[in-house]
């Protein structure tokens, strides 16, 4: 089968071409239920959403082609410090010129920009830095550098808020585990947490006295610019000189869930936890927040208005104070880390819906070393189907289970040297939280410490899969149980220089029928939700 009758295929614009498919795999006895689900990728329409496609970092990959397994290197060139917003140019806090070193210690989090390798933060917050300025390192340098300038702020009902207007740039914030990169959207989105001065949500002003909830945000990072502000024309900070040569870089986007009716949002995202996933072509992001798991998608980034927010479970037991969270899309399930008595909680998301309670498991270490903490980093390792766990030093765990979400257990993973790299760490404020990352661009974790001098460590795990040789899908590596998996590997198909043969594709639909058949059997096994 050649790559033009391939994409044929997938537009699926002639029905006797669609008919010659169907009987063509008729007559090479592939399975009914193989047929019907290509059938519903053939009617899927002409036109399938484009793949983000992560950037290529050879330099960094060379470097970690000569990392020993389950070992660190560091990889910064150049320090946090070097690339600070001048002092005339950030926001007091009282009478205070704080530096940015906060946005790194305070109860933070990150986000990886696959789509073109660098790390970007932004945080501050509450009691600890007003200025809301984003930072990135980037991975085909090595350095850091200055997204934007902070906004000057105007004070409402004891609220920082950016003097341009929330619509413009949000307040500065602690974003705890609450930073997602959106890679087919290519935006950042924080959630926030507590912001500048309240300690509360995000607020826009709506009178002289007044305010509101508002939020989430998106940040753009093509539009990123560390000589403009976040906001628009002459929001900059002006206390010691106008400086007329600051332009506005019109970075953010203010997606004001809180001016919607929907029927159920937290009064803040203190604490929250976030974990990314592909579905039906869109970002998804579930995020665990107050009393209750989300869902949140972004269908059109122009409307706001059609954004989806789904309640799909809610807290019963156990959780959610100081945490870091993730989703694993093979078994449909988001878990965050929690307390030395409560250990790990977890959503079964196959029972997704307002009454699915929040289950708790003690996982068990036979080395007996491993203590739960509330310092502790997770994120998920699509290539190895684990959970990895971080709070700093080379100690590295993996949180395992089984399909059915029982046998919980840890392994170590790194050196349980404390002599050992990383050593140089900085303080943590609340935790490492969201400040370790999966990079599915290098197949290795990367952990940001030290708030002066911003090191980036990458962790190499075991069975390293190099990218250049193996370039990383992320639909395949993100994509949940509705599909999207499938969708995406025959859109792949469909775009490759060469595809196979007729029985080989058939066989790997076939192998996608078993897995959806596999997946099926996994949630009749489930227990059924707690009866609320």
């Amino acid at each position: 089968m050649d790559k033009a009758m391939l994409q044929r295929l997938s537009s699926a614009r002639s029905s006797r071409f669609l008919a010659a498919a169907v009987r063509g795999m008729r007559d090479t006895g592939a399975p009914g239920l193989c047929s019907r689900f290509l059938l519903v990728l053939l009617l899927a329409g002409s036109t399938l959403p484009a793949a983000a496609v992560p950037a290529m970092l050879p330099d960094l990959v060379s470097i970690l082609e000569s990392t020993p397994e389950g070992q660190w290197v560091r990889v910064n060139n150049n320090n946090f410090q070097d690339v600070w917003a001048p002092p005339e140019l950030r926001p007091l806090r009282g009478l205070t010129n704080s530096p940015p070193y906060a946005i790194i210690r305070s109860w933070s989090s990150f986000a990886w920009d696959t789509n073109r390798g660098d790390l970007i933060i932004y945080g501050g917050g509450h009691a600890n830095y007003s200025g809301n300025e984003v930072y990135r390192w980037r991975g085909s340098t090595g350095m850091w550098e200055r997204a934007s300038l902070p906004s000057q702020v105007t004070i409402v009902n004891n609220n920082y808020i950016p003097v341009d207007g929330a619509f413009n740039a949000p307040q500065s914030a602690h974003t705890y585990d609450n930073a997602m990169f959106l890679p087919i959207l290519d935006r950042m989105l924080t959630f926030g947490g507590a912001s500048t001065n309240s300690g509360g949500s995000y607020f826009l002003q709506t009178g002289p006295t007044t305010v509101r909830k508002t939020g989430p945000y998106l940040f753009d990072p093509a539009a990123a610019d560390g000589n403009r502000v976040g906001g628009t024309t002459g929001s900059h900070v002006q206390r010691v000189a106008p400086h007329p040569e600051i332009l506005g870089g019109e970075m953010w986007m203010n997606r004001d869930l809180y001016s919607r009716p929907l029927p159920v949002l937290p009064g803040n995202f203190i604490n929250g936890t976030t974990g990314y996933a592909q579905q039906d072509g869109k970002d998804v992001v579930y995020v665990s927040a107050g009393n209750n798991l989300f869902k949140y998608t972004i269908n059109d980034l122009q409307d706001p208005s059609q954004d989806g927010w789904e309640v799909v479970g809610r807290k019963w037991t156990g959780c959610c104070s100081n945490a870091a969270g993730a989703f694993d899309p093979v078994n449909n399930v988001f878990i965050r880390t929690g307390s030395l008595t409560a250990p790990v909680s977890y959503w079964d998301l196959d029972l997704a819906g307002p009454k699915n309670n929040n289950r708790l498991a003690t996982p068990v270490d036979p080395s007996g070393e491993f203590v739960m903490s509330l310092s502790y980093g997770m994120d998920y390792d699509p290539i190895r189907h684990e959970m990895l766990l971080w709070k700093g030093g080379s100690e590295v765990w993996a949180l395992l289970y089984d399909a059915d979400l029982t046998n919980w257990r840890l392994e170590r993973r790194g050196s349980a040297d404390p002599t050992a790299p990383p050593t140089s760490l900085g303080r943590f404020g609340g935790g490492v939280l969201g400040k370790w990352k999966y990079v599915p661009n290098l197949d290795a974790f990367i952990g940001l410490e030290s708030e002066i001098l911003g090191n980036i460590w990458l962790y190499k795990p075991e069975g390293w899969v190099n990218p250049l040789l193996n370039p990383p899908d992320l639909s395949a590596l993100y994509g949940s149980t509705d599909g999207s998996v499938a969708l995406a590997s025959f859109q792949s198909l469909a775009a490759a220089s060469s595809v196979p043969e007729p029985h080989a594709l058939l066989l790997a639909v076939a192998a996608l029928g078993l897995a959806w058949r596999a997946a099926r059997f996994k949630s009749s096994r489930r227990a059924p939700a707690g009866v609320g």
